[in-house]
Formats: structure tokens, C-alpha cells, sequence
């Protein structure tokens, strides 16, 4: 059963021990990267924004999750980094199912780990020059679509936590003005009551946009590679 299990959940992977850099270094090596303009030449405010970026990571987990299940190679720090993804979206999922949107720790911790993976999302945006290319792109707009979903549901404990629009009155009032903003729509049967409110819907829409423009540009540049692949088969054909 055990043999089964594994086989359905994680299926024949080439090589599941390859050795991967300690994610602690590797992270410091990028860092010094975008130091030294090695991989871009970047100025400016895109530099200093690169640079924040870099040191970023190291005030969240995700970046010691993937320095620990390293130690047992390739697979074991995907699966791990996908536990912490699944774990992100659970999370404000069951404070809204709960009803604990109201404790002041709560709304911190969403905050906390939707910070962490906006930092992410602008990470795959403006470092792509420095990060290896993904195992499988599939993979990787799952994971931003996890991403979306998990942005959405924080800052639906924050509207409803903090009481900050009209008419929202149970947790599936707030998921549903979260995904609204998010996708830019407003139907107006909800609406801000206070500057908070305001700046939190127009943040939200900001991340929104942010997170379609990094889909939208990774189906592309797969796109791009494929075509490029495609041709050169047939001209070597």
C-alpha cells in the first residue's frame, strides 16, 4: 500500500536524491549576483528592489524549508515546499470555517504569510534571471494559482477581522468581496467603509494584477521555448 501510495503521489522521478545547493548559501550567492550585475545589469530603483528582494527571503520560512529538505535532495524540497504552499492555503481557510478571523494573532499571521508570498510572486517577476528554469511550467502554474487563491482567503480575514466593509456580514460574504476585488470586478453591493478598507481593496487589486502578469508571462515564455525548440528540430531535421 505504502508502494502504491508513493508511486500515485510522486510517480517515477529520475535521480529523487540529487544533491541541490543548501538554499541559506545558494540564496546569499544570488544576492551577491545581483551585487555584481552578473547575470543583468541592473540601476537604480530596479537594483535597490532586486536587492530587497534577495535579503527579503531570509525573514520568512519558506526559505529554511527549502535549506532543510534539501539535505535529502531534490524531490524531498519540492515536496516539502509543496506541503508549505498547501499549508498557507489551509490556513486562512480554516480560521474563516473557525471563525477566527477576530484574534489580532490571526490577522498577523495573515498578513505575515501573505507578504511572504507577494515577496515570492515579484521574486519570479524581477529575479528570473537568476533562478534555475522549473521542472515543469504545469507545476509551476499550479502553484501560483495555490498562490491566488491563498491571497485572496488572507485578505478576506482581514476584511472581515478588522470589520472594514459594508454589508459583509459572515465568512463567505468576505471570501466572496475578496474574489470579487481580486478580479477587478466590484459589483458594488459591497464597498469599503473606511481609508483602511480602501487602501487593503486597491493592494489586493495591485497583488491581483501582479500574480496574472506573472502567469501570463510564463505561458509565453513557454510558448516561446517550445516554438524555438520546435523549429530548430525542423531545421536540423
Amino acid at each position: 500500500m505504502k508502494n502504491l501510495l508513493t508511486k500515485l503521489f510522486v510517480g517515477p522521478f529520475h535521480d529523487p536524491h540529487r544533491y541541490v545547493n543548501p538554499a541559506i548559501k545558494n540564496q546569499w550567492i544570488n544576492i551577491k549576483k545581483i551585487w555584481n550585475n552578473s547575470e543583468a545589469t541592473t540601476f537604480g530603483i530596479e537594483r535597490m528592489f532586486r536587492l530587497f528582494l534577495g535579503f527579503s527571503a531570509y525573514a520568512f520560512p519558506g526559505l529554511y524549508i527549502r535549506h532543510y529538505s534539501g539535505k535529502r535532495g531534490l524531490l524531498s524540497r519540492k515536496l516539502a515546499l509543496e506541503i508549505y504552499v498547501s499549508l498557507k492555503l489551509f490556513f486562512p481557510a480554516l480560521v474563516l470555517i473557525c471563525g477566527l478571523y477576530d484574534y489580532r494573532v490571526v490577522q498577523i499571521a495573515a498578513i505575515y504569510l501573505g507578504v511572504e508570498t507577494m515577496l515570492y510572486v515579484l521574486s519570479l517577476l524581477f529575479l528570473s534571471d537568476i533562478f534555475k528554469a522549473p521542472i515543469s511550467n504545469k507545476r509551476s502554474y499550479l502553484m501560483v494559482m495555490m498562490n491566488y487563491v491563498e491571497l485572496c482567503l488572507d485578505f478576506a480575514i482581514l476584511y472581515i477581522g478588522l470589520d472594514l466593509i459594508k454589508n459583509l456580514v459572515t465568512p463567505i460574504d468576505a471570501v466572496y468581496f475578496s474574489f470579487i476585488t481580486a478580479m477587478t470586478v466590484g459589483y458594488g453591493d459591497m464597498s469599503p467603509i473606511s481609508s483602511t478598507g480602501k487602501i487593503l481593496a486597491a493592494a489586493q487589486s495591485m497583488c491581483s494584477l501582479l500574480l496574472i502578469t506573472l502567469v501570463v508571462a510564463r505561458v509565453i515564455n513557454a510558448f516561446n521555448d517550445n516554438y524555438a525548440t520546435s523549429s530548430e528540430k525542423k531545421l536540423t531535421g
